[in-house]
């Protein structure tokens, strides 16, 4: 058993739409049935619940602009004894808003407490390949007795990322070897709350976005030494003063004394290196930092 349960790729085990292994007294009977391809349900460890991968560059130092994903694509079926290629379209027109990056909006009101604002609206827009993405190539092989076959896929991180979150898509494409013969179903409705379903494991949608929220502490101990919140004011402050981006969140990491010493060390820098706002205005530390 153990023997035959080698040759089977992972997702017959899972659950398909073809025949399993069945199994008698006397001995069990091979798989004889056609061989597909699926991405992976599994990515870093965890089930995927959607089609889409985020991928979040916030926590990650301003240095830091090229990272490699690995997706893992996966057969259902018999391995073979010959290699199998397979194709993956890219796909960036995918969003309505299109590519450009609209202008930028004024906080929008929390409608659970509107003394409150939810920050600016940031919106998904197309992704640009050589720019917020790169892929190494579109053909891919299955080598000969293989289950499965990595896809890296290099992202990069835009200077505009904290503006608009960018998209992608990377679809399989079924051949003659390997078809399609196994995915998770997805809902998705129209306007009128129709429902129709898609195979979603055919495809991953990318999402590449900048999201470094703002910290518990910042409206009662940040504001008189940082002034008004910005996530690129944020992110300026942790790049210049080395403050690791999970310890910047943490309400206890980070004394009021270092604090200030940070606003006021903030202060003297942009006196020396003017910043600005992506509203254009003149990037500015507290009052408390400014005396």
């Amino acid at each position: 058993m153990n023997n035959i349960f080698r040759k089977m790729s992972l997702g017959m085990v899972i659950g398909t739409a073809v025949t399993a292994v069945t199994g008698c007294s006397e001995g069990l009977e091979t798989y004889k049935g056609e061989s597909g391809i699926y991405f992976d349900t599994i990515y870093k460890g965890a089930e995927t619940l959607s089609d889409t991968i985020s991928v979040s560059w916030g926590m990650k130092k301003s240095s830091e602009t090229s990272q490699i994903i690995e997706l893992n694509v996966k057969l259902i079926g018999n391995t073979a004894p010959v290699d199998r290629a397979f194709d993956i379209r890219v796909e960036t027109a995918i969003m309505p808003g299109g590519s450009e990056i609209p202008p930028v909006t004024e906080p929008e009101p929390d409608p659970e407490n509107p003394s409150e604002t939810t920050g600016t609206k940031i919106p998904t827009l197309d992704a640009s390949e050589g720019v917020d993405f790169i892929m190494p190539a579109t053909t891919y092989v299955l080598p000969a007795g293989e289950a499965e076959v990595s896809v890296p896929v290099t992202v990069l991180r835009s200077g505009t990322l904290h503006l608009a979150k960018r998209a992608f898509k990377l679809t399989l494409l079924e051949n003659e070897n390997l078809k399609f013969l196994y995915s998770r179903s997805m809902p998705q409705y129209d306007e009128e709350g129709n429902v129709t379903y898609y195979p979603m494991d055919l495809q991953r949608v990318i999402v590449l976005d900048e999201e470094f929220p703002i910290p518990a502490w910042w409206s009662v101990r940040g504001e008189p030494y940082f002034g008004e919140w910005s996530q690129k004011k944020a992110s300026l402050i942790c790049d210049v003063m080395d403050i690791d981006r999970e310890k910047w969140l943490d309400m206890s990491a980070l004394s009021d004394g270092y604090l200030k010493f940070c606003g006021r060390y903030m202060h003297n820098y942009l006196q020396e290196n003017p910043h600005y706002e992506d509203d254009g205005s003149l990037m500015v530390m507290g009052e408390k930092s400014s005396y």
